[in-house]
């Protein structure tokens, strides 16, 4: 469980840009805990950063990105 968390804050390092450049902090908080939910139900999937936008991949197939 331990290093299952330290993998999602890593993940989540990769998204930090693109959350600050959000001006508001309930947007910033609700895309946040989407991201986090991906990251928990699908761990299998790759976090992406790509066209400034954070996405999910699986064996490089391009499966969810997102954009606000």
């Amino acid at each position: 469980m331990k290093e299952k968390l330290k993998v999602e804050a890593i993940q989540m390092e990769l998204y930090q840009d693109f959350l600050n450049k959000m001006p508001q902090a309930e947007q910033r908080q609700r895309v946040e805990e989407l991201l986090n939910w991906v990251m928990t139900e699908f761990p299998n999937l790759k976090a992406e950063y790509k066209w400034n936008q954070p996405m999910f991949t699986d064996h490089g197939t391009y499966i969810i990105g997102f954009s606000v």
